[in-house]
């Protein structure tokens, strides 16, 4: 979700449509390089040598993880949307368990392996945090596998096996620092403003 799109600006899915039912947009997404690299170059300098707040769009963000290089999306993933509101953000994604098994460095358990083959969606929805001295957090609510939901400490055990592989840092309920010397971040409907 939100996380992701941090680790974003510091770390490609293939075309989808967005959520609000238009295909990515290759102006949108080249707006929203320019941002993440306006906010990288500039993330050394002192805090009021860094520019005001920065606004990315739903439609930026779509059309970021479908069209650009930027991001290191694990392969075998695309199609992810968000919904952004404040205080409850959903995303998903759709996965190609095959591909993804094939381009990851660590094996998966064998027994997991069993049950997650070829291409199914994954749904999150849960609720990113930044209350500022360039600290995010995240929680989960819940986590679908096509039509299996699970909470609580099953969403642990899943983020340890696919997440936190590739991004240990990525721990859910744990403060972390965001990328790029970035202060605070505000979700709102339909946007996040960057605070760098």
């Amino acid at each position: 979700m939100i996380a992701l799109l941090l680790f974003a600006l510091h770390l490609s899915a293939q075309g989808a449509p967005s959520a609000a039912g238009r295909p990515p947009s290759a102006e949108a997404c080249a707006r929203m390089e320019k941002k993440i690299a306006a906010i990288q170059a500039n993330a050394t300098q002192p805090p009021d040598k860094r520019g005001g707040p920065v606004t990315l769009t739903q439609e930026e963000i779509e059309s970021f993880f479908a069209l650009s290089k930027v991001p290191k999306i694990p392969e075998g993933v695309s199609g992810i949307r968000f919904d952004i509101h404040p205080g409850k953000q959903h995303a998903t994604a759709i996965v190609d368990f095959d591909k993804y098994t094939a381009g990851s460095k660590r094996p998966m358990n064998p027994l997991v392996e069993l049950f997650l083959r070829g291409k199914r969606t994954i749904s999150v929805e849960g609720a990113a945090l930044s209350p500022g001295d360039g600290m995010g957090e995240y929680h989960l609510d819940y986590a679908s596998l096509d039509d299996f939901t699970v909470k609580g400490g099953t969403i642990q055990f899943i983020l340890k096996w696919f997440v936190l592989a590739r991004y240990p840092k990525a721990e859910m309920d744990k403060p972390f620092v965001l990328p790029s010397n970035v202060r605070r971040v505000d979700v709102q409907e339909g946007r996040i403003v960057i605070y760098p």
